[in-house]
């Protein structure tokens, strides 16, 4: 169903602190967690810069630019790769619910996988 949009001001001692609108009130957040790496192609980035240009409305945060880790666990450090298994980036979008984040998600010119977490409210 499509949201009306009507723009909600809140005032603090006369200033305004916040805009918001109904339709951002009843969407979640999700994390999008990008996994595996190539090295880039010309038509790669084509295909992340339009994919990105689609999804401008829901955009909240992207995060990019990973490279080699390490895991700490209980018995220890060990490195990790930056290959096909690795967490290459993440991108925070809004969805109504996880199924949206889904279709979202399924639009990405994704290299290995994406895992997709809704961000709790606290």
């Amino acid at each position: 169903m499509p949201f009306r949009i009507f723009p909600a001001v809140f005032l603090t001692a006369g200033i305004i602190t916040n805009i918001i609108t109904i339709q951002e009130i009843r969407l979640k957040k999700f994390v999008l967690l990008h996994y595996g790496f190539e090295p880039p192609t010309q038509d790669i980035m084509n295909s992340w810069n339009n994919w990105f240009k689609t999804i401008e409305e829901r955009l909240v945060e992207t995060g990019s630019g990973f490279s080699a880790g390490i895991e700490v666990t209980e018995s220890g450090t060990r490195d990790l790769e930056f290959d096909k298994d690795a967490i290459t980036g993440y991108n925070v979008i809004t969805a109504e619910d996880i199924e949206e984040a889904e279709k979202i998600a399924k639009t990405c010119p994704f290299i290995t996988a994406i895992r997709v977490y809704e961000i709790r409210s606290i």
